[in-house]
């Protein structure tokens, strides 16, 4: 199910499947994000094939879910709800304030744009075997030390598991 969210700065259509998307999952968990990202939209000129970026806000928005981890933290992997590879998460540990929403936007056949996933807090890079993480080493040694906050994140009950799937 396609939703407009809005129109960018340089007047180009974004879009989001509410039902079948990481951004369309992080929207009903978090209602207030789809006016965040049409702020974000409204204020800001896009081009290219595929973007992952950040804004500031200029305020408190909310919380970031993505804390630093240590070797004491219980880690467990999952997949997401509507998604295709594992995601590191910590059972524990306390969400930080932030002014910071990111976004992930795949430019469609129709020179549209379709936003892949969205998030309250500071651009982070892909999980390793994300499609475009391009730099794995890079992308690997952020999240070894980093992960989601599980809470009430949904994930495929079957796929929880305490070995690291990369």
């Amino acid at each position: 199910m396609k939703h407009l969210i809005g129109r960018t700065h340089n007047h180009t259509e974004v879009y989001v499947n509410l039902i079948g998307s990481l951004a369309g999952a992080s929207i009903a968990r978090q209602p207030r994000l789809l006016a965040l990202i049409k702020d974000v939209i409204r204020q800001t000129d896009i081009s290219g094939d595929h973007l992952r970026f950040d804004r500031d806000m200029g305020k408190a928005v909310g919380y970031s879910y993505v804390v630093e981890t240590g070797e004491q933290d219980n880690v467990v992997y999952a997949r997401r709800v509507h998604d295709s590879i594992f995601t590191r998460f910590v059972r524990h540990g306390t969400p930080k304030v932030t002014q910071y929403v990111s976004l992930v936007l795949q430019k469609d056949a129709d020179g549209k744009y379709e936003l892949q996933d969205a998030w309250i807090g500071p651009l982070c890079p892909p999980r390793p075997g994300a499609e475009l993480a391009s730099d794995q080493s890079a992308s690997r040694s952020f999240w070894a030390n980093h992960a989601w906050l599980l809470n009430d994140e949904p994930v495929q009950p079957r796929t929880l598991t305490k070995v690291c799937p990369y």
